[in-house]
């Protein structure tokens, strides 16, 4: 009912905490030495006036693995932003089990790509294949090429 007042009315009242949440994070930015990425991540996750803003300058910083793996299962928003700047990682940082994680939170094909691409084993083929049904012509090609330790074998008993 008060609702209906208001649109009758014509004008619509801002959220008071809009203007709030406006003011502290710039007292926060002004801050010395200013929000920590551990801080971020919290305001991120429980603070979803600031959320989208703290999302943003977080991912404007050099994450690491872990905080990264933190926004993917926590900040549903950053996702699909923090899978696309953990896959960009070099891979030597990257472990089978980070990517593993993030296919498994995002289950996005293009994950899954790069899973199958760097770890091609039976168990990431079943993942994989389970998970997203877009990634079968791959998972086939892979499943179809023969596995390098039954040529190794053969290479030992042969030559």
């Amino acid at each position: 009912m008060a609702k209906a007042q208001q649109e009758k009315g014509g004008k619509q009242e801002r959220d008071p905490r809009l203007d709030l949440a406006r003011d502290l994070w710039e007292r926060l930015g002004k801050s010395r030495p200013g929000p920590t990425n551990d801080e971020l991540l919290y305001i991120a996750r429980f603070v979803p006036l600031l959320s989208k803003v703290a999302v943003k300058t977080l991912l404007a910083r050099t994450l690491t693995v872990a905080e990264l793996k933190s926004l993917i299962q926590h900040v549903p928003k950053a996702q699909e932003a923090a899978a696309k700047r953990l896959l960009e990682m070099p891979a030597s940082e990257l472990s089978e089990e980070d990517i593993k994680f993030v296919f498994t939170e995002t289950k996005s094909p293009e994950v899954g790509m790069v899973l199958l691409k760097r770890y091609p084993s039976n168990g990431n083929l079943g993942l994989v294949e389970r998970t997203t049904d877009q990634l079968g012509d791959l998972v086939t090609q892979i499943r179809e090429q023969e596995p390098t330790s039954v040529i190794l074998k053969e290479i030992d008993r042969k030559l």
